[in-house]
């Protein structure tokens, strides 16, 4: 039952960050949050590429999060709906940080590397 609880608060936590990091929206194409840490075009790059891996990794715990809830409360479940929607939101964050990092990159000046 505590595990059960833990998972669903976990649920939450990453909801929040999402909805957080989101609320930019795409549509401007604003960069994500936390971009701002350096001015230099390697730093954004690098630190891009970072959010872009850790997004990745939460992505795969809410997926594995869904298959737990899909096991315990079939495949139907809210939870494990939920869970696989916050995993789906996840990884189309993640592509938009790496797509972030790219444009950076894009940018340096031939033969440097961040």
């Amino acid at each position: 039952m505590s595990h059960r609880w833990f998972l669903v608060g976990s649920g939450l936590v990453l909801v929040a960050m999402i909805v957080g990091g989101c609320a930019a929206g795409s549509a401007d194409r604003a960069p994500i949050p936390g971009a701002g840490i350096s001015n230099d075009l390697g730093d954004k790059a690098f630190h891009f590429h970072r959010q872009a891996a850790e997004l990745r990794e939460m992505a795969k715990r809410l997926e594995m999060e869904a298959e737990y809830y899909a096991q315990q409360g079939g495949r139907d479940s809210e939870l494990a709906k939920r869970s696989r929607d916050m995993a789906k939101d996840m990884w189309a964050t993640a592509e938009e940080a790496e797509r972030q990092a790219r444009d950076y990159q894009s940018q340096l000046p031939h033969g440097r590397v961040y």
